[in-house]
This record gives structure tokens, sequence and C-alpha cells, in this order.
């Protein structure tokens, strides 16, 4: 087994920018009011929030990929969000530099999706009776438990 694993990170368009600008070898490590870089382990979770994002933001946002030593980030907290599948890493803002310089090879900018007028409610699929459920609430619902504080207890 190779000592690696693939992970997934939606980006912001200043995001998106600063990855260009380093010729796709690293991410912004100022993560201005976050405390953490949540690198997620989904492909389709990361999907997901990065094409949302561009809608609540009414901004350009991207989807990278990209690689580093499983060894590296095991080091960081990981999240699973209630047995979903979805989970997460939690990498402080001063260990930016140090995951920068931990990537195998350089980040793959996958997806991108233009600013989007809001739409309908998209349905929560890790619900059993697939109820319609605003994204607002689900990132909101996120946002609470890396906080600390779940809102759904």
């Amino acid at each position: 087994m190779k000592d690696r694993i693939t992970l997934y990170r939606p980006l912001s368009q200043e995001g998106i920018a600063y990855l260009l600008k380093s010729g796709f070898k690293a991410f912004n490590p100022d993560l201005g009011r976050q405390n953490f870089f949540y690198p997620l382990t989904s492909y389709h979770w990361a999907r997901r929030l990065a094409r949302e994002w561009s809608r609540l933001s009414h901004a350009e946002t991207g989807l990278a990929e990209f690689r580093v030593p499983f060894s590296f980030i095991e080091t960081f907290e990981r999240f699973e969000f209630d047995g979903s599948g979805y989970s997460e890493y939690r990498v402080p803002q001063d260990q930016m530099q140090q995951l920068n310089a931990a990537l195998i090879e350089d980040v793959q900018l996958l997806e991108t999706y233009p600013a989007r007028p809001v739409q309908q409610p998209v349905v929560d699929q890790t619900t059993s009776d697939d109820a319609l459920v605003p994204i607002e609430l689900l990132i909101a619902q996120q946002a609470q438990v890396q906080a600390g504080t779940d809102l759904r207890s």
C-alpha cells in the first residue's frame, strides 16, 4: 500500500487565483477568518459544496484534487459527518506551509463553477425520506459541527 491519500478541496475565487499564481504548487496559507483548512475525503461531497458555494456567494468557485502522504495527514484530526461516509481533516492554519510542502504532485483544478443565481433547494440524500433540505442549512450544520456545536442535537 502506498503512503498517499487523495483529498479534495472546494476553492473560493481567491483560492483559485492563488493556486494559479503558485503554478498549481500550493494552497493559500492565509485562510482569513478560518482557523482550519478542511480537505475532504469524498469527491462527491467536495463537488457539491463547491457548486453550492458558487450559488451562495454569487462568485466563481472550483474543486481541487491533491495528494499528500497518509502518514502526514493522519496526524491531524479527522471528522466524519454523522456516519454519512463524508469526512474531512482539520489542518490548523499555522500548518499550511507544511501541508503545501507535503504535496506529492501538483494540485489539480478539476472543475470550476461560475456564479449561479439562487435556485430551488437541494435533495438531502443523507436522510431516509429524501426530504428537501436547503443547502444553506446543510452548510450551517457543517459549520456548527466544525465549531464544536451541533444544531441537530
